[in-house]
């Protein structure tokens, strides 16, 4: 039943319907903590989806604390090192950055690229995510050479993996 709650909860958030997407994140947030207590990974990914709405909607404090709360479940389930880790951290990153707090969000960044780049290899389109995301950071601090070469990065990496004419790289050579 939480699975389909979450999956109610993943429709209502892409189409922007926060607050019933929050209503089915909650209850199926609730039944998993009865399940398998507060400290599982399917409790993680709840909180981070919550922290994700919460973040949309403006309401930085409450989203920094499930990003937290996610980051240590995860890294407690799985270890410092897991691509679940990384995640986390980015979603924590873009969060900071939205605020304004890019020094903690670069050291979130560079420690989720180290984990994604270990894990998945260099050339994997989650690790041009991070290096997109970073390099959005840079430009958003005037540091344009450190941006450019990271926005190169990821391009070379979604136009070897997806292709040149893929739409997500198209989206992002647009932006």
């Amino acid at each position: 039943m939480a699975n389909s709650l979450n999956g109610l909860a993943n429709l209502y958030f892409q189409q922007g319907k926060y607050a019933e997407a929050e209503v089915f994140y909650q209850r199926a947030l609730q039944i998993w903590e009865q399940e398998v207590g507060t400290e599982h990974p399917e409790v993680a990914d709840l909180l981070y989806n919550l922290a994700m709405i919460y973040s949309d909607q403006g309401k930085y404090e409450q989203a920094e604390l499930l990003y937290q709360r996610a980051l240590r479940t995860w890294e407690q389930a799985f270890g410092t090192e897991h691509p679940d880790v990384a995640y986390a951290l980015s979603g924590l990153a873009n969060l900071y950055s939205e605020l304004g707090k890019y020094v903690e969000a670069e050291a979130l960044y560079q420690r989720a690229l180290c984990i994604r780049e270990q894990a998945l290899g260099v050339e994997q389109p989650e690790v041009a995510d991070l290096l997109y995301n970073l390099a959005v950071l840079y430009r958003q601090q005037k540091k344009y050479d450190q941006a450019e070469e990271l926005y190169q990065r990821a391009l070379r990496i979604w136009e070897q993996g997806l292709g040149a004419d893929h739409p997500l790289v198209q989206i992002k050579t647009r932006r």
